[in-house]
């Protein structure tokens, strides 16, 4: 007992000798947050995640996020903080300090957990302890757990290896509940951790105790279906607990198309990826592949083929392949292995064939589409059986144990590259920008607003994480942030909601907005009219309120009044730079794209991309928009719009200045019925013109489509909030929704009556948390907002009447609301 202790602390040692030389024990330091966030990776959206989730209230589900990625929201098991610690610790967060992180004490724990599995494996055996240590260097050290260090939760490698000891522990009369209630444990544990994790052990949650019952007759039906209801079910329990699913709708688990985008490659065993003295890195289909990543290692490698020639040599095989009592675990081997290649076989950068598969796999393989990741259960089962058949064999201990400490030897050579591929950083984090400028201004506000929302590299790449850990530090919310599951309606709705705001120039005063020189020409109309106060920090323009800051509160740079300056240009009362006295002569000879026109009753918003035809480098190059009224053309400035996609799309040298974005003001013009079109001044001051069309040409008309007949009405409520005709277009916006049910599934239209015909139009969502919050029952009405503008133009001479059609999207029903509201085209 003693001796067994000894090896137990000799295993403990080493791996903490292994721990510090690859991290260095300042990561298990609470507080040390800076080496998070310095990653600008995983660990920085993971800390965040933490982060954020500490400074909010507590809510059901417990694991719900509100003030990260606002107005949406997110849950902790989304950032993957790992539910189980982020829960516990928030219990206890008044007693923790400012800056507090378990990652790294999560990552050392991985790690020797991993080591106390291993060596109950190998005490099966009744081998000697200093097989253990071997194995436990091997297994708990291995290069793979490395490879995952930037995502502490997939380390919990440990789950796999507790697995293999239950399922490989012999079983009794005595101990079987005992085996099966540890398997259960180590399950729902999982579902807390990360749902990979999770479904990878739920395997063996199935062929436990279908062991116990169909082979070692140990326990009947009942319990085996007992057993394995229990770990799925108790797990979603938990995942409804903390969130992670729900009965709502509002977040697809499944990522259309993409099983098998992060498929394992079959020259992932000997592929180096970059990391071997031995074996080179070798090409895969897809980048995405190295979820897959399982370079064996030379060590193992080496240990795979004497195992092999032994197994041969001394006819085993077979034997060791006919036991029963493994059958399961083979066949949960083999499922998990067809499930990380995917149905798109792939060696190298070829895709060697692929295998149609209906549609709910596929939707599942979508739910888990980092399918890569389960050859991990494949790659333990390699490790175990590889070292226990070779310390069982017949070599005289001496000889085993001199080649097991050589080839350690020669694992941790050969892969020393993946061990100390990071090197934390200790402290706190030292932002990239200007902290106190910042800081000087957002405490006044009560949320940070990005535009556009949700883009999490508005500058610069994963720039979401400085201003997030700006709004964490201010503990605002703010309307970006990385979450694992995305509710793609919700991010649009607040999108296009935003957009109507910025367009009619009614922000609000207690946000603080943050754009980019790429999108700024979308706030023309609040520039234009100067209600907003406009600074300019770190290549960032912030918009916001005058009253809220007090006189001197903030202190521009040179820089800064430069760049204002320079914009406030551009959107002042004439934003035309040129006259032309006569039309512009259009040569046509620039290549040219439209992706969005928005006309307001005084200005049109545009954007797009141009650049002159035959060229390949358009540096110098100037991008304006030219409004032809009566016999002049009035030239605009655009805002510059880098656009690196437009060089990779026409194989072009340097296209990257091609993007415009731009809020043109027409007020004044002679003739309301004016034709616009694109210019392009060069480097050498000559002009090119080209023309788009008249405005009704050019932007997109929304079509009435002609009904048969509508639905009676059924549980609907509604009201029209605004209703505005003018010369040209029907303005139409309020809520609608069902009393008795959620809000989120409903598509809305407007419909228009003209005698006995009607015609159904098009809305956008708009968000309305109000009208969940004045009706205060159990239904989300949030996504009950709508609005539409209608070009007048397209429609018949009479007098119309309106009215709301309403309809859930999944399960069919509908109704038909008919309003007060009437309008006359003549």
């Amino acid at each position: 007992m003693q001796k067994h202790k000894l090896y137990y602390a000799l295993t403990v040692v080493l791996g903490l000798v292994i721990f510090y030389l690859s991290y260095g024990f300042e990561i298990v330091n609470p507080a040390n947050t800076g080496w998070l966030m310095d990653a600008r990776h995983d660990w920085g959206t993971h800390y965040l995640g933490w982060a954020f989730y500490r400074g909010e209230g507590w809510t059901f589900p417990l694991g719900n996020i509100e003030s990260y990625c606002y107005p949406a929201g997110t849950n902790v098991g989304f950032t993957d903080s790992i539910p189980l610690l982020a829960v516990f610790f928030k219990l206890f967060s008044f007693a923790l300090p400012e800056n507090f992180q378990y990652f790294g004490m999560w990552l050392l724990f991985c790690h020797l957990a991993a080591a106390h599995y291993t060596l109950k494996i190998f005490s099966l055996y009744k081998l000697k302890g200093i097989y253990g240590i071997i194995a436990v260097l091997f297994i708990a050290y291995n290069p793979i757990i490395y490879y995952r260090m930037l995502h502490p939760a997939l380390c919990a490698h440990w789950l796999i290896i507790a697995s293999f000891y239950y399922y490989l522990r012999p079983a009794n009369a005595d101990n079987v509940y005992s085996i099966n209630k540890g398997q259960i444990s180590i399950i729902l544990l999982s579902s807390l951790i990360n749902p990979y994790m999770w479904l990878m052990v739920l395997g063996f949650g199935i062929i436990l105790p279908l062991k116990h019952w169909k082979f070692d007759r140990l326990i009947p039906l009942k319990k085996f279906i007992s057993y394995a209801a229990v770990s799925v079910l108790g797990s979603l329990v938990l995942w409804f607990i903390i969130g992670m699913i729900g009965f709502n709708g509002e977040t697809n688990l499944a990522v259309k198309n993409g099983y098998g985008l992060y498929a394992f490659n079959l020259n992932c065993f000997f592929n180096g990826g970059g990391f071997s003295r031995f074996l080179p890195e070798l090409p895969w289909v897809s980048p995405m592949q190295y979820e897959g990543y399982l370079y064996l290692g030379m060590g193992l490698i080496i240990l795979i083929v004497l195992v092999a020639i032994y197994l041969i040599a001394t006819r085993r095989l077979m034997t060791v392949l006919r036991r029963k009592d493994l059958l399961p675990l083979y066949l949960l081997v083999a499922a998990v292995t067809l499930f990380a290649i995917t149905n798109k076989v792939t060696y190298g950068d070829k895709v060697l064939f692929e295998v149609p598969l209906p549609d709910f796999l596929l939707k599942l393989g979508g739910t888990f589409r980092a399918s890569g990741r389960f050859i991990w259960i494949l790659y333990y089962f390699i490790f175990i059986s590889a070292l226990v058949l070779f310390m069982r064999s017949k070599f005289p201990d001496w000889a085993k144990a001199s080649v097991l400490t050589a080839l350690v030897a020669l694992q941790f050579y050969d892969t020393k590259a993946i061990y100390v591929m990071r090197d934390p950083k200790p402290g706190t984090y030292d932002i990239p920008l200007d902290e106190a400028k910042w800081n000087a201004i957002i405490p006044a506000f009560d949320r940070m607003v990005t535009y556009p929302p949700f883009n999490n590299h508005l500058l610069n790449q994963m720039d979401y994480q400085d201003l997030s850990y700006l709004a964490m530090e201010n503990r605002k919310a703010i309307s970006l942030g990385y979450s694992a599951r995305e509710p793609y309606k919700l991010y649009k709705a607040y999108t296009d909601s935003l957009t109507a705001a910025i367009d009619s120039d009614a922000l609000s005063d207690n946000e603080i907005y943050i754009t980019t020189p790429q999108y700024i020409g979308s706030f023309g109309a609040i520039l234009r009219n100067k209600n907003f106060e406009i600074d300019y920090i770190d290549g960032y323009y912030l918009l916001y309120a005058k009253s809220r800051l007090k006189a001197g509160a903030t202190h521009k740079s040179a820089d800064a009044v430069k760049k204002i300056d320079s914009l406030q240009n551009i959107y002042n009362r004439s934003n035309f730079i040129k006259v032309i006295e006569k039309p512009a002569i259009l040569d046509n000879k620039i290549k040219m794209n439209i992706e969005e026109i928005v006309v307001k009753e005084r200005n049109f918003r545009i954007k797009g991309w141009a650049f002159l035809n035959g060229k390949s480098n358009n540096k110098g190059d100037s991008i304006f928009v030219t409004v032809t009224s009566g016999n002049k053309t009035h030239i605009a400035r655009t805002g510059q719009v880098k656009r690196p996609d437009i060089i990779q799309a026409f194989s072009k040298e340097n296209l990257e200045s091609s993007g415009f974005n731009a809020s043109v003001f027409t007020e004044g013009l002679e003739n309301s019925d004016y034709v616009i079109g694109l210019a392009i001044k060069d480097a050498s001051g000559n002009w090119t013109f080209a023309g788009l069309g008249g405005m009704g040409e050019v932007k997109k008309k929304v079509t009435p489509v002609p009904l048969a007949k509508l639905p009676p009405m059924n549980g609907q409520m509604g009201n029209i909030d605004g209703f505005d005709v003018s010369d040209t277009e029907v303005t139409l916006g309020g809520w609608t929704a069902f009393k008795d049910a959620h809000s989120d599934d409903n598509e809305i239209k407007v419909v228009i009556m003209l005698k006995e015909h009607k015609f159904a139009i098009e809305t956008k969502i708009v968000l309305r948390p109000d009208v969940t919050a004045a009706y205060n029952n159990k239904f989300r009405y949030d996504m009950a907002g709508f609005n539409v503008k209608l070009d007048k133009s397209v429609l018949e001479k009479g007098d119309y009447k309106v009215g709301v059609l309403l309809r859930n999207l999944k399960t069919g029903r509908e109704s038909f609301m008919e309003t007060d509201k009437t309008f006359t085209i003549k």
